[in-house]
């Protein structure tokens, strides 16, 4: 007879984890997320093994499988493989018996499907997208399990098939379906906090700039009338010119910060994004042939977004003059698409620096920059103008081999 006492117990064992780690953990931003996510799923999947399902008299199988698997898709291969290591030395430490033998069996036959399925997985856009593609790959573990456990045992019913595939099916799109929404309501909280940040800064820029920008005018007039003076030496013109200069980027400045008031502004239009982005590079080469660079532009495609013409184009010139300032010496900025279902990625890669960790965390973040004499502005505008499109950036980069800013935006038509 089939029971069902115990699978609430087995199935809180699966997600109670996954609370306490958004609760505690998940604003830790930990360094080494391999090391974390393994260690992390391992403890969750000595857990299940040390507590079994007793599905009936004779048959004990645990729910080691969600564990595991969650470890290959939000870890990544080198998290899950940790956790596999893991997993196989508790088994041995239980016994070792046949049923270490279909252990093995089972992660050899499983880990070539999981190497192709986890860039499907993360891929997919939709909670129910990841959900099927989560249960379809536990099929393959189970079903190896029923076929080694046949051989075994001559008790299994279809009572008995059918409740096992469900217990394991449930619970994984459980886990699955509370990971994302709560990772989906923890980036939205994010993004509001950062939002709002944007809109009090803006505010403030609205409030003030005109009241600087009016005894700058008239600094920056009586600038150049002396500049013109006949009777002043050579070292008081060279203290002007940089009076001027450094009255230009006081302007610059505040304009940047206007800009943070204006990003709603405007109306949206139809966009070639193809075409965009050529115009971005014929705007930017003479700047980039000025600092040794060369952009290679291998973006094809005609999808139509929707945004305003000024606003998109700011970001892409702004992403390319900060990838072209990151290169020293000689180097290349490399622009790329991908097209998903419902976005277009727009990749612009630079082999120039790179940044830290810490660096790419506080990226788009009031008045930091990884410049000297930047005020952090202009990366800023560029992730609320995409953010209000509905899109995002995403921004990634190796010390000393270059960062690549990738833009999604959602697609209107192709």
């Amino acid at each position: 007879m089939i029971r069902f006492d115990n699978y609430l117990f087995v199935l809180l064992l699966n997600v109670v984890p996954i609370f306490i780690y958004y609760y505690y953990f998940h604003k830790m931003k930990t360094k080494n997320t391999v090391l974390f996510t393994s260690v992390y799923c391992s403890i969750i999947l000595i857990l299940a093994m040390s507590f079994p399902l007793e599905i009936a008299p004779g048959h004990i199988y645990d729910l080691r499988t969600i564990p595991w698997l969650v470890a290959f898709l939000y870890g990544g291969f080198p998290a899950g493989l940790l956790t596999t290591i893991v997993m196989a030395i508790y088994r041995y430490m239980i016994g070792y018996n046949e049923g270490l033998i279909v252990m093995l069996i089972i992660v050899l036959l499983t880990l070539p499907i999981l190497y192709v399925a986890i860039k499907k997985y993360k891929q997919a856009e939709s909670y129910g997208k990841k959900i099927m593609i989560a249960c379809l790959i536990s099929l393959v573990p189970i079903s190896i399990d029923l076929i080694a456990t046949s051989f075994f045992t001559n008790k299994l019913t279809w009572t008995f098939v059918i409740y096992l595939y469900l217990s394991h099916i449930v619970t994984l799109s459980i886990a699955v379906y509370l990971i994302e929404s709560l990772s989906y309501q923890e980036r939205k909280k994010e993004q509001m906090q950062q939002t709002e940040r944007i809109r009090l800064i803006g505010e403030m820029a609205a409030s003030v700039a005109h009241e600087i920008r009016n005894p700058l005018t008239v600094v920056k007039g009586y600038t150049h009338l002396l500049k013109e003076a006949s009777n002043i030496t050579e070292k008081q013109k060279d203290m002007l010119l940089l009076m001027s200069s450094e009255l230009v980027r006081a302007e610059k400045i505040i304009n940047d910060y206007l800009s943070l008031a204006r990003t709603n502004e405007g109306t949206k239009e139809q966009i070639n994004l193809g075409k965009l982005i050529k115009k971005v590079e014929e705007l930017m080469s003479p700047y980039a042939l000025l600092n040794n660079v060369k952009i290679y532009n291998q973006v094809q495609t005609e999808c139509i977004i929707e945004a305003g013409q000024d606003e998109i184009l700011q970001v892409f010139i702004n992403i390319i003059k900060n990838a072209i300032e990151a290169i020293e010496g000689k180097g290349e900025v490399i622009v790329s698409e991908k097209t998903t279902e419902n976005y277009v990625k727009i990749n612009i890669a630079d082999n120039g620096k790179g940044m830290t960790e810490e660096e790419l965390n506080r990226l788009g973040t009031p008045f930091y920059s990884t410049k000297t004499q930047g005020t952090g502005i202009g990366t800023m505008v560029c992730f609320n103008i995409v953010h209000h499109l509905n899109g995002k950036i995403e921004m990634k980069s190796k010390m000393n081999k270059g960062t690549t800013c990738s833009v999604y935006l959602p697609i209107l038509s192709k």
